[in-house]
Formats: structure tokens, sequence, C-alpha cells
């Protein structure tokens, strides 16, 4: 499982090299929050930032506990 799996698919556009851009959870701005499902540094479940938000971000655990209130 990664990151891609917790967004909306559809709001959510491929931009190259692994990349995904779409709206963020957070600050609601669009095209700034970005996922590498498959990030390099072998992240759990990939990583994330939003380039409005900065420098919240981290990987799909984090997410969960930023974004679905989990612990």
């Amino acid at each position: 499982m990664n990151l891609l799996s917790f967004l909306p698919a559809e709001l959510f556009k491929a931009k190259g090299n692994g990349e995904w851009a779409g709206p963020c959870p957070s600050c609601g701005g669009t095209d700034r929050f970005v996922v590498w499902p498959e990030h390099r540094s072998g992240a759990t479940g990939g990583k994330y930032l939003c380039r409005g938000c900065a420098p919240e971000g981290g990987d799909c655990i984090q997410f969960l506990r930023d974004f679905h209130g989990m612990s």
C-alpha cells in the first residue's frame, strides 16, 4: 500500500519521475501536494510534501497520523 491509496485518484495527476500532484488535504491548495509513491529513500509507502505548507511532509505512516487521526 502507498500514499496514492489514501488520496482521491481522480484529483491527482502524474507529473513525471514518479511524482504525483494534487490538492493539499491541509491547506486546500491545488496542485501543491506532491506524492512519490515509490520514493528512492525506501520510505514506508512513499513520501509526501505540500509546497504551500512546507515543511509539512513525511512517509505514509506520517500521512495517516496527520490526516486520518491515527497514532
